[in-house]
């Protein structure tokens, strides 16, 4: 490994970080908020402090492998999480800095999950953070260096991209990385305006605006008052946060199709069609589901379409307290925080990708069962996949249900019930805000054990991150020089 390009690019994270933090520092200074401007002062000093010293160890611009991105990758995700945490130890809002670091790697990473009891008592610029920092891990932290800061070297930029990306297959959507990341962020920004737009025409002050679109547009979720999206008791609010949860689980380099005039090829996306009609199929099963109780099937289509669009797309607001819902309808919700939706977006999940190229390579092999001479070519979205590709699905889903299974074992210690620990973990790993039973829509991750927020905490990272560049720092040829 390269020690001196690791080490020099986490250094740029921490720089950039420690001037983000700047933003919310201002806003602690717009509503005098003395605890959380000291917190947020000291952060941004000891996060400089530490980015430059760590640029220091080699200026010199080398192009990091494929190995060196992911470590890149991972340890930069863990340093702007312990760096970020201090504004919520130091001002005393968070006292245990395990808490702190839990809550901080639950926004960067587009969980949502939180140990906070009363949000209505948390101080507006630390609310503001944590939001913020959904918005930024939506579309991942390394992008947001790549488009803002020139690199030499293409397969830096592509490495570091790639091992940042979510999906099996992560290409570029123009040939110079740097500027699609730049096309990323443009589009994710233009988004997230229009959904600002929407939220404030819908009653909201700008100050909630904003927030819930951190939480939309990055997928993640982060309520601002305790009873989420509920508190404003408005179907306008409810609808354009069902549209704008689905429309960030869509892959960007679709956006990009149709802003380039290639509408018909986007709308043909396997993916994407795939996504559409889980997310419909689901909304009306549960909606016929809560009208045998309720009576409304108009609202309670409205509830089951938010709720199916939150776990979808793993962005877990709270609409209605589901975990009241009928069995089947809770259910379909548990099953639907791992599939998560597509590729290349701000969602997380396994992916529907994966889940399609999967179901395809079993049929394959049934056919090959039944005619063991015949030829089976399996295509995505009309192009033959290589046997990398197909090979690299397996292997992820592999790692993840055995991530998911020890991380229900080690959480278990906590002697909490079952469906706690299952929904839990699946929370943490599929980057879903809220769970079931004591994690549920009534409930926060306050009741776990340091221990097992630590666990939690590797969970989500290694959710967001899609496992492989968190495995790679305990595998130990990871750490050995070229």
């Amino acid at each position: 490994m390269n020690y001196r390009t690791v080490f020099h690019t986490v250094g740029n994270i921490l720089v950039i970080e420690g001037g983000i933090m700047a933003i919310p520092a201002l806003v602690a200074l717009m509503y005098r908020e003395t605890r959380a401007l000291t917190g947020f002062l000291a952060a941004i000093l000891l996060a400089l402090l530490a980015g430059f010293l760590l640029t220091r160890i080699d200026r010199r611009e080398e192009v990091p492998l494929a190995r060196d991105s992911m470590v890149i990758v991972a340890l930069s995700w863990m340093a702007i999480s312990l760096f970020g945490a201090f504004p919520f130890y130091i001002s005393g809002e968070i006292p245990v800095f395990v808490k702190a670091y839990f809550e901080t790697m639950s926004g960067f990473t587009t969980t949502g999950i939180t140990v906070f009891r009363d949000l209505e008592a948390v101080s507006k610029s630390l609310l503001f953070w944590r939001s913020f920092t959904v918005w930024l891990g939506g579309m991942g932290v390394l992008v947001f260096m790549l488009a803002v800061l020139p690199r030499k070297g293409g397969g830096s930029a592509v490495n570091l991209m790639r091992a940042e990306s979510s999906g099996p297959q992560n290409d570029k959507i123009v040939p110079r990385t740097q500027k699609s990341a730049v096309i990323l962020y443009l589009i994710y920004a233009g988004l997230s305006v229009i959904d600002l737009i929407l939220l404030k025409a819908g009653g909201m002050d700008w100050f909630d605006a904003i927030l819930t679109m951190f939480g939309t547009a990055g997928t993640g979720g982060f309520n601002i008052h305790d009873q989420s999206i509920a508190y404003y008791q408005s179907d306008y609010i409810t609808i354009v946060t069902t549209v704008f949860m689905f429309l960030f689980g869509v892959s960007y380099s679709l956006f990009f199709l149709v802003l380039t005039g290639k509408a018909f090829s986007a709308f043909r996306n396997v993916e994407l069609r795939t996504y559409a009609f889980i997310t419909v199929g689901a909304s009306v099963a549960i909606a016929i589901d809560l009208t045998a109780k309720s009576g409304n099937f108009l609202r309670s289509l409205i509830h089951s379409s938010f709720a199916v669009t939150a776990m979808s797309s793993s962005t877990g607001y709270i609409q209605e307290n589901y975990d009241a819902w009928p069995g089947f309808s809770r259910t379909l919700l548990f099953f639907l925080m791992f599939f998560g939706a597509c590729s290349g977006s701000t969602a997380c999940g396994i992916k529907l990708s994966r889940i399609i190229i999967l179901a395809k390579s079993v049929w394959a092999d049934v056919k090959r069962l039944l005619s063991p001479h015949s030829v089976n070519i399996i295509s995505y979205n009309g192009k033959p996949l290589r046997r990398e590709t197909i090979t690299g699905v397996h292997s992820f889903i592999a790692m993840y249900f055995a991530v998911y299974i020890v991380s229900v074992v080690l959480v278990s210690i906590n002697d909490l019930d079952m469906i706690t620990n299952l929904s839990a973990v699946a929370a943490a790993i599929n980057n879903v805000g809220c769970g079931f039973s004591m994690v549920g829509p009534n409930g926060t991750f306050s009741v776990f054990s340091k221990f097992s927020m630590l666990v939690l905490s590797f969970d989500m990272l290694a959710g967001r991150l899609e496992i492989f560049p968190m495995l790679m720092l305990f595998y130990p040829r990871t750490w050995s020089r070229y």
